[in-house]
């Protein structure tokens, strides 16, 4: 199996896992709008759609595959720094809906650390590996051009 065989299963599976996490998303949004969720469905959305096209573009053995594969899971990396780092920054005691009146005040204080902690490592995280699957579509070798 050529390295962009191996790229393009990896990009089938990959676009259908996008593709599931982008018609949930959307799910979702129908039932809780607001102009973030719909920022992020946007990116998703075109996130998943490029994907697709990686996909294609490897099947085919077209020389920009690895180029459209890498961008693509770069931006991604991007997005998911941007969505880490703005909700751990935005994070406050008001995230905790229901809670206020139950819980200590250290205790929220607690709570918000621990959700400002998981949106830096969700940021770190997914951005490293979306960086290292994205260096993994880049250095695919150029397929040989069938004999006659």
């Amino acid at each position: 199996m050529t390295s962009y065989e191996r790229r393009a299963r990896t990009a089938y599976w990959s676009k259908l896992f996008f593709l599931i996490g982008t018609v949930v998303s959307w799910c979702m949004l129908l039932f809780s709008f607001d102009l973030e969720s719909l920022a992020e469905n946007v990116v998703l959305t075109i996130i998943t759609i490029t994907e697709f096209k990686v996909h294609n573009l490897f099947t085919s053995r077209d020389l920009s595959a690895p180029q459209y594969g890498f961008w693509n899971q770069i931006a991604l990396a991007i997005f998911f720094v941007a969505y880490g780092s703005y909700h751990a920054y935005t994070t406050t005691g008001n995230d905790v809906p229901g809670f206020s009146n139950v819980l200590h005040p250290d205790q929220i204080g607690l709570i918000q650390h621990l959700t400002r902690m998981t949106y830096i490592s969700i940021a770190i995280g997914a951005s490293l590996a979306e960086s290292v699957y994205g260096i993994y579509y880049l250095t695919a070798e150029e397929p040989i051009a069938a004999e006659a």
